[in-house]
């Protein structure tokens, strides 16, 4: 404590000039990610959104072999989220089944819960990515799929808005993509979205995007954006970039450099500077505290640091961030 012997003013005057515009406020608690590996309740989800309010967007996935088995080439529309029924297929990829918290909530269930409370949903949907590189599954087959799925989710909700290519693709218990591999999944995603948005179904149109990178790997959205600028395909289409962000927990102004980085790349692309930007995950796990609590108290940091990016918005986790499984609220939650 210091201490000074000039008086203390009593009075201090603040002026205000309301006439200049310092861009959109980021409403931060309007976005918000859930999980298929810790799927939330749904009393959870009301909870959130009586705490802050109805969300804009809301994250949620498929996982495709869940929802279609490629082995009688059968739909399971409502499956029950992360029972493995290929626990003795030594055929498929393993992906990351083990990781997954068996749940006694049904699929359709989790996404009523969560498109209750939200004006828009982002599906981010995958799986089934080495079996088409593998040539066990036709890429044909895989798109007929994906837009049957697109299309029954959108018809149930209309409220489906956003089209999220593949989560974390590189990874190989994801889909263990290089930058080539991963374009060709991502026509095939605006391929359905067309589809579906030609069929005129209720709600606003689909939109799509991509490359989903994970934690250090930025440089992918550049490689995403040359092949997006090298298609010669007059139906391409490119709504929205979308990356995660785990690198930026002990150093959390790194994010206004991703948004320079991102610039760079969307001019080279010859893409606007305007497109819509979501970072879809986000958290601390690669700062010096990886836990829950220890990220909770990170991300005000990183949104604090996103909020004053143009045209960029962040999805924080509903469970770990926000509230603990047991519903008691952490310290992103301010209380």
């Amino acid at each position: 404590m210091t201490t000074t012997n000039e008086a203390t003013p009593r009075h201090v005057t603040i002026r205000i000039d309301a006439k200049g515009r310092l861009g959109q406020l980021h409403r931060s608690e309007k976005y918000i990610n859930t999980s298929l590996r810790f799927v939330p309740p749904p009393w959870l989800m009301r909870q959130a959104s009586q705490t802050f309010g109805r969300f804009r967007i809301a994250r949620v996935f498929l996982t495709l072999d869940e929802f279609w088995d490629y082995r009688d080439d059968t739909y399971h529309p409502n499956y029950r989220i992360g029972h493995n029924r290929y626990a003795s297929d030594t055929t498929i990829h393993p992906y990351d089944r083990e990781r997954t918290k068996p749940s006694e909530v049904h699929y359709q269930d989790y996404l009523d819960a969560v498109a209750a409370e939200a004006d828009n949903l982002l599906l981010c949907v995958r799986r089934y990515e080495h079996e088409v590189t593998g040539g066990i599954i036709c890429r044909e087959k895989y798109e007929q799929v994906l837009t049957h799925a697109v299309r029954k989710n959108k018809l149930r909700h209309p409220n489906l808005r956003y089209l999220e290519a593949l989560n974390e693709s590189t990874n190989a218990h994801f889909g263990g993509l290089n930058a080539e591999a991963y374009y060709a999944f991502y026509r095939s995603f605006y391929r359905v979205a067309n589809r579906v948005n030609a069929e005129r179904l209720p709600g606003p149109a689909i939109e799509v995007g991509g490359p989903v990178t994970d934690k250090k790997r930025f440089n992918l959205v550049e490689d995403f954006l040359n092949h997006f600028r090298d298609d010669r395909d007059p139906a391409k289409r490119l709504d929205f970039v979308s990356f995660h962000d785990y690198a930026s927990g002990d150093r959390p102004a790194r994010v206004a450099e991703l948004r320079k980085q991102l610039d760079r790349f969307l001019i080279n692309a010859g893409l606007p500077l305007n497109l819509q930007t979501f970072m879809t995950e986000m958290g601390t796990h690669e700062g010096k505290d990886g836990s829950n609590s220890g990220m909770a108290a990170g991300v005000p940091a990183l949104f604090e640091q996103v909020r004053r990016q143009h045209d960029m918005v962040a999805f924080p986790w509903l469970w770990s961030t926000q509230h603990l499984t047991d519903g008691r609220m952490t310290p992103h939650g301010m209380r």
